[in-house]
């Protein structure tokens, strides 16, 4: 607990001032970032605490969430837990599954879910559960690539190399190549450490996408 600080929030939902937990920024230690950005920490980990869930209502949500609307009160989940505590790996699970139902009731951005299911797919794999892990990544791939259609002509650098970090990660090399290749090749993005790194990870999604092919040339044919 000597970890964590409580942060005053309001409920967007019911108004209700409650103190949810966050990890100090001083004693956030990272030991290292996968390419995707999720970081492991050697302590506690910020990301089981980056949903706020409503004591009093049981509204979840993030910075990100718009204004609820008016009437989904009876649509929110019953509290099963108690979340202004330390949290571990199950209870922020839960967390995310609670946040994902209140966005999907209340039709939020397709690039509020992306991140969520994106936080979850991290949790599962600090967990080690990599079954769930590809099943929540699945998720965000899919919200990721319904914001990338939603905002083509704005800055989609970022989303462009999670839909290739994540395609890679899923196994679709060929996507992956795709993707990363138009993040590494184009010199309108603003951020040079994100060129810089796709086209690291490129030069992987590459390789792994000539293993996959040799593999399957080499396969007997049925």
């Amino acid at each position: 607990m000597e970890d964590l600080v409580f942060k005053t929030v309001h409920c967007n939902l019911c108004k209700h001032q409650f103190k949810t937990p966050r990890v100090k920024r001083k004693k956030q230690k990272a030991i290292t970032t996968d390419p995707d950005f999720c970081v492991h920490y050697e302590s506690e980990n910020p990301i089981y605490y980056y949903v706020a869930v409503c004591p009093q209502c049981g509204y979840s949500f993030t910075e990100a969430f718009k204004r609820p609307k008016k009437g989904i009160e009876e649509k929110v989940p019953s509290l099963d837990d108690d979340y202004l505590r330390q949290r571990d790996a199950d209870i922020a699970e839960k967390s995310y599954w609670r946040a994902i139902e209140c966005a999907m009731v209340q039709e939020e951005r397709s690039a509020v879910l992306a991140g969520l299911y994106h936080h979850l797919a991290w949790v599962y794999r600090l967990k080690g559960d990599k079954e769930k892990e590809k099943e929540a990544l699945q998720k965000a791939y899919q919200y990721y690539y319904t914001t990338y259609q939603e905002t083509y002509a704005g800055d989609t650098g970022r989303i462009m190399y999670l839909l290739g970090e994540i395609s890679r990660r899923l196994g679709n090399y060929k996507e992956a190549v795709f993707y990363l290749a138009k993040v590494a090749n184009d010199r309108t993005i603003a951020d040079p450490g994100l060129t810089r790194q796709a086209r690291e990870i490129w030069q992987r999604a590459r390789e792994e996408y000539k293993e996959e092919t040799a593999q399957e040339e080499e396969s007997p044919q049925e």
